[in-house]
């Protein structure tokens, strides 16, 4: 399972919509860059262990998610790869992205169960845009 999340969100980012393909080096980047948002953000939600540590967090977290958020939109800018620069990418990140994030996913599974966390999740996911009381404000 932990490989299909990686390699689902690898597909994610190559099958974006838009116009032409663009240069694979501006692919690359974006990968790159995504890659770091969701190792960071990994890493950021490794530190909530309580309330306290979930409160401290919120402000980073929410940077994070507007950081994938805008990352997204430049992928959705960038277009569909042809199909040689996403065998190329693939090829290229395949690893990196599966491990970012199983850790990610691994974390977020983790803080879904705990109580404290439930505040700091809620509002991740709103500043992702992933919820419904997000698309309100």
């Amino acid at each position: 399972m932990k490989k299909a999340v990686g390699a689902a969100c690898l597909v994610a980012l190559l099958l974006v919509g838009g116009a032409g393909a663009a240069d694979v080096k501006d692919f690359d980047a974006n990968i790159e860059a995504f890659i770091k948002a969701l190792n960071k953000t990994g890493d950021l939600l490794a530190t909530v262990k309580d309330k306290a540590s979930a409160d401290k967090a919120k402000p980073e977290l929410k940077k994070a998610a507007a950081e994938m958020k805008k990352l997204k939109a430049e992928s959705d800018k960038l277009g569909k790869p042809t199909d040689e620069q996403a065998a190329e990418l693939t090829k290229k990140h395949k690893k990196g992205v599966e491990t970012a994030a199983v850790k990610l996913t691994t974390e977020l599974i983790r803080l879904s169960r705990a109580e404290y966390a439930k505040d700091v999740l809620k509002e991740f996911k709103q500043a992702e845009g992933k919820t419904e009381d997000a698309k309100k404000d």
